[in-house]
């Protein structure tokens, strides 16, 4: 399924950027295995959204080894900072971080999608990959033949 600019008004910003330091060093801290420390985790707490927009969406991925076993996990808050969604994924052996990062991005804007019904939401999103980021934004080609198609689903 392919996430396209009509349905979704997808406006990146790197989450680092709008946080503290020590606030962002937290929100970057995804284990493997067992609690892990912020938002995005069942038992993390809410991140206010970005304000002027429907949904905001915090997400992280990487792999134990790269490649090695993919993770990722997202939090999607709407306008109001009420938590729509948050999921931890796991993605399996041979995933590379970048991988496991578009992964993670592209599951959070299928949930977007399904959670807004019909229409075309404006979404913000928080993110610490640059290439994710920049792939997003156009400002850096994406060529890595694994990661092309899901740069394409999350534009």
């Amino acid at each position: 399924m392919k996430i396209s600019v009509p349905m979704v008004t997808l406006i990146p910003i790197i989450f680092s950027l709008l946080l503290p330091a020590t606030e962002a060093q937290a929100f970057k801290c995804v284990p493997l295995y067992g609690n892990w420390c912020g938002p995005g985790h069942p038992s993390g707490p809410a991140l206010p959204p970005v304000n002027g927009f429907d949904y905001t969406i915090v997400f992280d991925g990487g792999s134990l080894g790269n490649p090695g076993k993919g993770y990722g996990s997202y939090q999607i808050v709407d306008g109001r900072g009420a938590i729509v969604a948050e999921e931890r994924l796991e993605y399996g052996n041979a995933i590379t971080n970048n991988g496991a990062e578009f992964r993670t991005l592209v599951a959070a804007l299928e949930r977007v999608l399904a959670a807004s019904g019909h229409g075309r939401p404006s979404v913000a999103v928080r993110g610490d990959s640059q290439l994710v980021i920049n792939g997003v934004t156009g400002a850096w080609k994406i060529k890595h033949p694994d990661l092309k198609p899901l740069h394409e689903r999350a534009v």
